[in-house]
């Protein structure tokens, strides 16, 4: 920039007597300050339209400077110097020093910790996160002036925080309310500790169900009376005349303290979960013996391609030959059964099926080929190369489709009980 300005002006004298010019307009300057000079340049009636663009670009780069922001809380409080522009003919244009950098307000802070920590909460991120390096810079980037909250604030006073306000939010979703519907559940952590969740479903289709609460429950053994105790508790937090029924699945413990509270509370209905309920009917046509050699089979399949690296890779080369081969969208990955999920047997014979092309491609391998003689190999080869077997699994998923996708319109949020007896009758 200052070589440039230097080919618009003229100097006469040297020293102290140096006299500077306009080359365009012949005009003294009286100023020594180079930004006076780009004042002028850009005001002349004779200087050319290209010189006046050129300066006026230089000077909206100098409106437009990026300011390190490390320590720019102090420099920004202590700054009272301002920048003053302006146009030949034009009034001043003063221009505060503090517009330049990125400040940001203690309710701005609060309001931010809550969101970024909400992100971990929801979507089960390690805290840890918070402390990388990398995280920090991508969040210095995005916002200099904020600095993200540690992995031990997140789970210390913004998780206090989250809580409360998730208290807070229930409260005014049940308030909101005038009927609901508890749904409870017990299921065992990774520490095999027992708990018990209770969720509530309102009249509202439009308002999803939400978890009202989880609790331990310790040495308590889960005998009818106990459980319904813990039921109760809910029912009088929440309020007796909005609770209208109580959904368990149908174990006989639950079945005890069904009789309990429907005694003490005429006007609560308790009933049994349907998407259980189907369960246990999949269950039931998975242990006929008609299905039983088709599951076994179907269960081999898929261990013994899964437990061997080198067959899973030529399986992934070969499934995408197939599905070129046969302009297939797409063709999904094989899949164990899920235990307590019998629906689940379905997916993994409708998988196999799916990929009974790819099953016979693999055989025919060098990869294969190199896998060690055992029973598990012969036994493999067997069942693949076995029709009646690949008939029967479509028989089997005949039977399984229709109650797999009752399964999942039975689970979803949206579902209301009044449609489940319609459900079971198609």
């Amino acid at each position: 920039m200052s070589e440039q300005i230097y080919q618009h002006i003229s100097f006469f004298g040297k020293g102290s007597t140096r006299k500077i010019y306009c080359k365009y307009c012949d005009k003294q300057i009286t100023a020594k300050s180079t930004l006076r000079w780009e004042q002028h340049l850009r005001g002349c009636r004779k200087t050319s339209d290209e010189v006046k663009l050129y300066f006026k670009k230089i000077k909206k780069e100098v409106q437009s400077v990026i300011v390190e922001t490390k320590g720019y809380d102090n420099m920004a409080s202590q700054t009272s110097k301002s920048l003053v522009f302006k146009e030949s003919g034009q009034p001043a244009k003063r221009t505060m020093l503090n517009s330049y950098f990125d400040t940001i307000s203690k309710d701005d802070i609060d309001k931010i910790d809550k969101s970024y920590a909400r992100t971990f909460f929801h979507t089960g991120v390690p805290f840890a996160l918070a402390d990388s390096s990398a995280w920090k810079q991508h969040h210095a980037n995005l916002r200099p002036a904020y600095k993200p909250p540690s992995s031990k604030c997140i789970s210390g006073r913004l998780y206090k925080d989250a809580l409360n306000d998730e208290k807070h939010a229930i409260k005014k979703y049940v308030d909101s309310s005038e009927y609901v519907s508890i749904v409870t559940d017990g299921f065992s952590n990774i520490n095999v500790n027992h708990l018990v969740s209770y969720s509530i479903h309102v009249e509202n289709r439009t308002m999803k169900p939400i978890a009202y609460k989880i609790e331990p429950t310790g040495q308590e053994q889960q005998t009818g009376i106990n459980i319904a105790k813990r039921i109760e508790n809910v029912i009088l937090e929440i309020g007796v005349d909005k609770v209208t029924s109580i959904v368990t699945d149908s174990a006989s413990n639950m079945r005890a303290a069904w009789d309990i509270i429907e005694k003490k509370y005429p006007k609560i209905f308790c009933n049994g979960c349907a998407a259980h309920t189907i369960n246990l009917l999949v269950k039931d046509i998975c242990l006929l013996p008609e299905f039983v050699d088709i599951l076994q089979k179907s269960g081999k399949l898929t261990a013994f391609v899964k437990q061997r690296t080198s067959l899973i890779d030529q399986f992934r080369i070969i499934q995408n030959r197939v599905k070129q081969e046969n302009n297939l969208k797409k063709m999904r990955a094989l899949s164990h059964v899920v235990l307590t999920r019998w629906y689940s047997h379905h997916t993994s014979v409708a998988r196999n099926l799916e990929k009974k092309l790819v099953h016979l491609n693999l055989i025919n391998s060098g990869a294969f080929s190199r896998v060690s003689i055992s029973k598990k190999k012969s036994d493999y080869v067997n069942i693949v190369q076995d029709n009646f077997f690949w008939e029967e699994c479509q028989r089997f998923i005949n039977v399984m489709k229709p109650l797999s996708k009752l399964v999942g319109k039975l689970e979803s949020d949206s579902c209301l009980l009044s449609e489940v007896y319609i459900m079971f009758v198609n």
